[in-house]
Formats: structure tokens, C-alpha cells, sequence
């Protein structure tokens, strides 16, 4: 598909070897207007078969992939003679940036960029083709650089170029070594045959930099780099600040016998989450992105009120705030307030509850989940209008609601009555991909 005069480049991102990647614009002529991550291929790459083919291999992976943890593509086409990929543009900085600065980000957070990262991995290690077959896709290049977090708090993984899997037209030369040599795992760094474990050997890497603020594979040369993944222990003495826990997910993720490592993403999360409530470390995106925004874009460091969460019957309700906490966050589990500074690590201070607290009113509240393939505006007539998907969780009263998806790309659109019962929770999903549908349950 040629596509001309839709999309208008603002600025250059990033250049690789491969593409260059712009902040651009959709004009549709309707007037719709998207900001976009378009990611163009080298033009002196465009008559090479190969970088058309995994340009093509790209476009394959993303489209077999729609998670709000994994930059989402829009569309791809041909822009002055070259293919491109229209994608979610991300308003934020990427991992590596927060590395860079040498900025100690609080484990709360750290652990909440993991969580989202694995979320998004699981996606990936088992998606699956339109017919239902297994991709066993390796995203290959798990990296700071990789990890996308925008200001609003959002974690997302991005850049599928080099990923391995069964949507590949071609596959790669045996023994050549893809991907950062500071996050490959010690079988790639060897040119072995890899699989998904890869990825998680990756995220390991990440996890230690994130806590500890240094390097893993620090060297003067990449043949250093490589040597010291295939073959150095891990530094205790730079876990000895770490609880047990998490001490244990670092050496089982970073351990250099397939065999000791986790064998999925599901299990590196469960392990991860299971530590995070015992630690009482729980942290959301909101606070991500108010620490984010105060060290990217000089926002004033507002206080985030205490907000203690009471759990009845497996139900979490947030209690009112009593008053604001200056220069802190609060994280709550069971009946505690936890409390973390925005500088280097502290120890968690409990600060207990009152013993009696009134079992809380728990509403009996409806909600819609809507989420579109490849993107979509959708609509609840009386409630909201054209809000771009995926949306989660938007709260509407028992009733009948009236649910109107558009995709503005093939001008389509779709509609369908839904209705909700109290306490329901109906996810609605729309596919402007072939025939055009909708279904709801």
C-alpha cells in the first residue's frame, strides 16, 4: 500500500542500521489527526532483500501482538519509496536514560517496570498466528533501550526487528550473534541455538541494573562483554541491600545453566509478584510517571497523599486520604502504610493502622474493557467519545449501552449494543483486520 500525504514527519527520533524512527503525524481527511512513532527504512536499505525482509518480519511480529505492555502498530506502507511502520508513539524516555543519569529510581518502582516488562514478555512468548498456531517468538534484543516508559507512567517493550520466531521469511545465518552483547544471555553470547529463556536471562540483566544502579557486564571492548556473560559470576556483594527475595529472582534469573533459570515468563512474574507483597512494596503507574516527570521534565515533586488500602473478602478498596505526605510516596498492603523515599534506598518504616476500621461499603460497580485490532476511537453514547483504545476498565452504570468502535485508517466503522448487570465486567473487542467485526462477552 502507497500511502501519500497522511503522514507528516515532525522530528527524527533515532537512526540505526537498519531505520530511523520520527515523531510524525496522521492526517486523515476527515480531520482526525494521530500523533505517531514512524519507523522508516534506510533508503539506501530499500533495494536490499534482506533488510526488506526482516523490515517485513517486524510488521509480522507486531501485528500477532496487542498488549498494553508492547508498542502497538498502527499501520505500515510505503511513504516516498520506502516501506514504514506506523506506531504507538510513546511520551516518555526509554530505561536506558534513567541508567544513564545514574538516577537511583526507588525499588518500588523498579519492581513495578519489571512486573509491566514480564507482563508484556508472557504476551509475546505465547503469541500465537491467526490460526492458532504457536509463534515461539524471542524478542532477541531485551534491553534498557528497549523498554519504553512514558510520562504517564506506561511500560512498554519495542523494537521487534531482529525478533526470532515462525514469522520470519528467513531465518538467520547460523552462529551469527544478534542483539546487545551487555543482555544477551551466555548460550547467545556463544552463538548457540536460542529460545525464550533468552529474554528472561535479559530481564534479569535489567532487574540488577534497575535495583543496584551499575552495570552487570561492564568492559572496555564487546569481546569482554561477551566473555564476562558466558562466564562471570554473578557480584554478590552487590545484593547484599537486597532482601533474600529478591537476592533469589536475581540468581535464578542471571544464572548461567539454562537448567537453574526460570523456564517462563509466568514463573519469573510469579516469583516477582510474590515478593513484592511480601516486601509490602506495591507501586502503580501514577507514581511512576510523577517520578518520572520530576526527573525528565523538572515537575515539581508533589506530595502523593496516603492513601491506606483495607483488604476484605479479596476485594482492595482505597480508604479517603486523610492528608498529604510531603516528598513521599505511600505504598499500602494489609493493614500497614509503607513508606519509601524519592532518594537512595531506604528501609521500609511500618507505620500500623488503628485496630478498629469499619468494614468498608464495597460498590457493586460495572465497567467495559475495549480494545481494537490494530487501533481503533471508540464511543459509549451518553458516556464518552472517541477515545482511542485500549481502554480498561471505564466505569458505567447497569443498563443497556450503546458501543461504537471506529477505525479511521479504512474509514470503518462499527457498533453494537452491549449490555451490563450489575457488578459486570464485559470486555469488547473489535478486529478491523480482513472482515471487519466486533464481539463482546
Amino acid at each position: 500500500m502507497t500511502v501519500q500525504n497522511r503522514y507528516i514527519l515532525l522530528s527524527k527520533i533515532a537512526k540505526g542500521g537498519m531505520a530511523e524512527v520520527y515523531k510524525a503525524r496522521y492526517e486523515h481527511p476527515s480531520g482526525v489527526q494521530k500523533t505517531v512513532a514512524l519507523k522508516l527504512l534506510l533508503a539506501e536499505k530499500r533495494e536490499d532483500s534482506k533488510f526488506l525482509a526482516m523490515f517485513d518480519d517486524e510488521a509480522r511480529a507486531l501485528l500477532n501482538l496487542n498488549h498494553q505492555n508492547i508498542v502497538n502498530l498502527f499501520d505500515v506502507g510505503v511513504l516516498d519509496g520506502r516501506p514504514f511502520l506506523a506506531m504507538e508513539f510513546v511520551d516518555g524516555v526509554d530505561a536506558e536514560e534513567i541508567i544513564v543519569k545514574n538516577l537511583t529510581i526507588p525499588r518500588p518502582l523498579a519492581l513495578y517496570i519489571m512486573k509491566e516488562l514480564l507482563q508484556g514478555i508472557d504476551v509475546v512468548h505465547r503469541a500465537c498466528s491467526e490460526e492458532g498456531k504457536p509463534l515461539h517468538l524471542v524478542h532477541r534484543d531485551v534491553s534498557p533501550s528497549n523498554i519504553l516508559i512514558s510520562y504517564q507512567g506506561e511500560v512498554k517493550l519495542t523494537d521487534f526487528g531482529i525478533a526470532k520466531g515462525k514469522h520470519r521469511q528467513r531465518e538467520t545465518t547460523v552462529f551469527a550473534i544478534k542483539g546487545k552483547y551487555a543482555y544477551m544471555s551466555p548460550e547467545q553470547a556463544a552463538g548457540k541455538t536460542i529460545d525464550q529463556q533468552t529474554d528472561l536471562f535479559a530481564c534479569g540483566v535489567v532487574l540488577y541494573e534497575l535495583l543496584t544502579g551499575k552495570r552487570l557486564f561492564a568492559a572496555q571492548n564487546e569481546l569482554e562483554v561477551l566473555e564476562k556473560v558466558k562466564f562471570e559470576a554473578l557480584p554478590d556483594g552487590d545484593l547484599d541491600h537486597l532482601p533474600p527475595c529478591l537476592r533469589d529472582i536475581l540468581r535464578r534469573s542471571l544464572a548461567k545453566s539454562k537448567a537453574e533459570r526460570y523456564a517462563s515468563a509466568h514463573a519469573f512474574l510469579g516469583d516477582l509478584q510474590a515478593a513484592v507483597r511480601s516486601l509490602g512494596e506495591v507501586a502503580f503507574g501514577n507514581e511512576l510517571g510523577v517520578w518520572l516527570r520530576g526527573h525528565f521534565l523538572q515537575e515539581p515533586q508533589k506530595a502523593i497523599s496516603s492513601v491506606p488500602v483495607t483488604r476484605v473478602l479479596g476485594v482492595t478498596k482505597r480508604e479517603t486520604p486523610q492528608r498529604p505526605m510531603s516528598q513521599h510516596m505511600a505504598i499500602a498492603a494489609v493493614c500497614t502504610v509503607m513508606l519509601w523515599s524519592t532518594g537512595p534506598h531506604q528501609r521500609l518504616v511500618a507505620k500500623p493502622l488503628p485496630k478498629e476500621i469499619p468494614p468498608p461499603t464495597i460498590p457493586q460497580e460495572s465497567y467495559v474493557s475495549i480494545m481494537a485490532e490494530p487501533w481503533g476511537y471508540a464511543s459509549v453514547k451518553g458516556e464518552f467519545v472517541k477515545r482511542e483504545t485500549p481502554i480498561v476498565h471505564a466505569k458505567l452504570d447497569a443498563g443497556e449501552h450503546e458501543l461504537t468502535i471506529s477505525y479511521p485508517p479504512r474509514q470503518l466503522v462499527l457498533s453494537k449494543v452491549i449490555h451490563l448487570a450489575t457488578g459486570d465486567h464485559v470486555r469488547c473487542k473489535a478486529s478491523f483486520v480482513d472482515v471487519p467485526h466486533i464481539t463482546c462477552r
